[in-house]
Formats: C-alpha cells, sequence, structure tokens
C-alpha cells in the first residue's frame, strides 16, 4: 500500500461543499495527510503523530461527509496499526459514497492483499498471545527520587503504540467456543491483557500526579475495548458449554437405552436399561428451553450446540421408535432383573 495513492483519489463531491464548509474541511484534511505523511517519515513509531492524524481526518469528515478521501486516508493509518477491522469500516464507508470510483475498488484489494500477507506470514492461532510489560512496574517509594512524570508519559505512550502494533499484527480470534482447549486460550489471554491495562493504568496514576493523562487514557482505549470482547466471549462460552455438558450427558444416557433396546447389552447398557423415553423428551425441552433464552433473551449465538442439541433429538426419536417394539424392551428389562438380583 501506498500512501501517494490516496492524494489520487480526488473526491467526486468536493465541489458541492458550502464555502465556509469547504474551507474548514480542506484544512483538516490538508492537516490530516501532512499528520500522516509525517509519521511514515517516523516509520510509524511515534503515536503523537498518528493521534493528531486520525484526529484531524475525523475532524474532516465533520465537516463534510461526502468527500472520500478522510475515510481512505483513516483506512489507510489503521492499515498501518494492522486493526483491519476498522479500516475496512472506513474503506467501504467510501464506497458507499463512491460506489463507481474504481480507484476506491482498487485501494481496497491492495488493501485486502496487504492483509493477506500479514495472515500468511502471522504465527499459529491455536496458542495464546501474551504480551510482556516491565518486570519491575517504576512505582517510587516516598523516600526515593521523585519521578520524571514527562519521561514516564513519553515511555508510556511509546509502550502503548508498540503493544498495539504487537497485538494487531497476529490474527486474533475473540469468539465464544464449546472446546475446551480454544476456552483455555481465551482465559489466558485475557488474563494477560488484564495484568497489561493494569499495568498501564498503574503507569497512569503516577503520571496523573503532575500531567494530564486525558490522551494516555484515549490510548488505552483499544485494549479495553479488546477486554470487553473477551469477557463477553468467556461468559458466553461459559453458558454454551454448561449446555453442551447437558447435551452430551443426555446424549449418553440416550446411547445407552438404545443399545438396551437393540440388545446391545454391555453391562454399561444395562446399567441404564430402564427404559423412559418420556424423561429424554422432557430433558430435549429443558435443553431447548435454554436455547431460546440464550438465543432470544440475551442475543448469543447457538449455532456451536445446535448441531449437537439435533444429534440428540434425532438419537431420541430413534429411541421413542424403537419402542414401539415393547417385546424386546421387556426382554432387557428382564435380563437387567436378573442380573440385579
Amino acid at each position: 500500500m501506498n500512501l501517494k495513492d490516496l492524494e489520487n483519489i480526488a473526491g467526486q463531491h468536493a465541489t458541492q461543499n458550502k464555502a465556509s464548509k469547504k474551507s474548514d474541511f480542506d484544512v483538516a484534511l490538508k492537516k490530516g495527510m501532512q499528520f500522516l505523511s509525517q509519521a511514515k517519515a517516523e516509520e510509524y513509531t511515534i503515536p503523537d503523530s498518528l493521534t493528531k492524524a486520525c484526529d484531524s481526518l475525523i475532524d474532516a469528515i465533520n465537516f463534510y461527509h461526502s468527500d472520500t478521501r478522510p475515510y481512505l486516508a483513516l483506512a489507510y493509518l489503521f492499515c498501518v496499526l494492522e486493526d483491519f477491522t476498522t479500516a475496512e469500516e472506513y474503506a467501504y464507508a467510501a464506497l458507499q459514497i463512491e460506489p463507481q470510483n474504481p480507484e476506491i475498488d482498487t485501494f481496497i484489494e491492495k488493501m485486502q492483499a496487504f492483509k493477506k500477507d500479514l495472515a500468511l506470514t502471522a504465527p499459529p492461532t491455536d496458542q495464546a498471545f501474551e504480551i510482556n510489560v516491565p518486570e519491575k512496574a517504576p512505582r517510587y517509594q516516598k523516600d526515593a527520587r521523585p519521578p520524571n512524570h514527562q519521561e514516564l508519559y513519553s515511555e508510556l505512550e511509546r509502550f502503548i503504540l508498540e503493544k498495539l502494533k504487537d497485538l494487531f499484527s497476529r490474527p486474533i480470534e475473540v469468539e465464544a467456543t464449546v472446546n475446551p482447549q480454544k476456552h483455555k486460550i481465551l482465559v489466558s489471554c485475557y488474563k494477560n491483557l488484564k495484568h497489561v491495562i493494569e499495568y498501564m493504568e498503574q503507569q497512569v496514576d503516577i503520571i496523573g500526579e503532575k500531567l494530564n493523562v486525558a490522551s494516555l487514557a484515549e490510548k488505552m482505549m483499544p485494549f479495553k475495548v479488546l477486554k470487553g470482547r473477551y469477557v463477553k466471549a468467556i461468559k458466553t462460552s461459559n453458558q454454551l458449554m454448561e449446555i453442551q455438558d447437558t447435551i452430551e450427558l443426555w446424549s449418553f444416557k440416550t446411547d445407552k437405552q438404545v443399545q438396551v433396546v437393540n440388545q446391545k447389552l454391555t453391562m454399561s447398557a444395562l446399567t441404564y436399561g430402564r427404559v423412559d423415553v418420556h424423561r429424554m423428551m422432557d430433558g430435549c425441552d429443558l435443553i431447548a428451553d435454554k436455547l431460546d433464552h440464550l438465543y432470544e433473551t440475551e442475543k448469543i449465538d447457538i449455532s456451536l450446540v445446535e448441531n449437537s442439541y439435533e444429534k440428540l433429538t434425532g438419537l431420541v426419536e430413534s429411541l421413542s421408535t424403537m419402542l414401539e417394539d415393547s417385546g424386546a424392551v421387556q426382554e432387557n428389562k428382564n435380563k437387567l432383573m436378573d442380573i440385579l438380583d
């Protein structure tokens, strides 16, 4: 992706601006592009340039919504930070404004290619990420030399940007799961992220004794947003895994009763030989009620357990059909009684 590409994508609706709005828009856009060029010259290592570029470009959008250039510049900026979700939102917003502009299509293609290239070189996602923080947070004692607040401010600002780039340089899947290994990874990632946020908040508390830390707090927001996504994913996973465990238990019991009816009489099957299909159906209804509650009330995607539930109901239906052969059931009950006697 080339920053100069943005300069060549002229907004088709720019001439429609009112005089005063256009003047404010032009100033904000120019400032944003200058800060973005400065950030590139700094190899995107100075948070201040990126923040000023972002703020100015958002101001430009607020002054005038129908020019695509600030949208695409922001898409470029977030691509650099490897936050492709946000980048795509801005890019497709530009495409909605000018759906017939082939240069926007080309920009999006380059963005997707860049994203794909990073994914190919990214580490595997079957392990938890870990963001390292300094072993000893530089809290000071009352009898020690007071800290250099400006130096701490700069250090924390660099730390935040570096960790953001590190975080978004790898594919992060924050999704609910019923897989125990993936759930373990979710929890591990959450704990590490929580630790990082606690470290940053500790530093902000120290810096805030002398300096305004509003900008630092704003820069920390992506970490807190990601933490919220992990909290939600873990909570949902716990709810779905509880239902999955119930489904597996009822499936096991139903399968044993199917074995009894089919006269596959292992000792384990005979233990579950008192066939009661109505109890199994009640169990299915109870699970269905829980799934309905999660889907309708808590707006949780239940697709992760739907397949298992459908298999269970199919098994119960098969058992119900088999029970029409009451002779086989009676024979199995007699064999069970012989063993128990």
